[in-house]
């Protein structure tokens, strides 16, 4: 008797229903692989583990533009810490934090420098200094004053 309530306590719908079910999870953990993929690719999260510069390394040819980035003015600029202010970038753009990124910054059309800075240098001293790292460019302005009211025009291009 024990061996027909075992037998009866299956899954309604019997082999059909598991496969379906089978299916539908395969369905789903692909879905979340390709969002979990996006948002690491995208810099929207950022996990403190060592696979993930293996992960972009490995997926940055896909991510890179086939031409450099022309000029774009820097819209949202958020003041950080000292002289160091922040704005987000487009995504697809190779930052220092996953090689050398090739970006440069321009105040009025005149090239600021030094890039690839630490960004304790940018807080710090500024002059100018900037860094791009992930998604964001942290800078400086060349008068280490605040760039959304100085009433200069910042903008980013890649270099060829």
């Amino acid at each position: 008797m024990e061996k027909d309530s075992l037998a009866k306590s299956s899954l309604p719908g019997g082999p059909v229903s598991r496969v379906l079910d089978f299916l539908s999870f395969a369905a789903v953990s692909a879905y979340l692989s390709l969002v979990l993929a996006f948002l690491l690719l995208s810099g929207r999260l950022k996990p403190g583990f060592s696979l993930k510069s293996a992960f972009l390394s490995a997926l940055a040819g896909a991510r890179r533009r086939r031409r450099p980035l022309g000029r774009r003015r820097l819209t949202r600029m958020v003041a950080e810490q000292g002289h160091c202010f922040v704005s987000a970038l487009p995504w697809g753009l190779v930052s220092d934090e996953q090689g050398r990124s090739r970006l440069k910054l321009y105040e009025d059309g005149q090239p600021l420098g030094p890039a690839h800075s630490l960004h304790e240098t940018v807080r710090l001293q500024g002059g100018g200094a900037f860094s791009h790292w992930g998604n964001s460019i942290y800078f400086s302005t060349s008068d280490n004053r605040d760039p959304s009211t100085s009433g200069r025009g910042y903008e980013i291009a890649e270099e060829e």
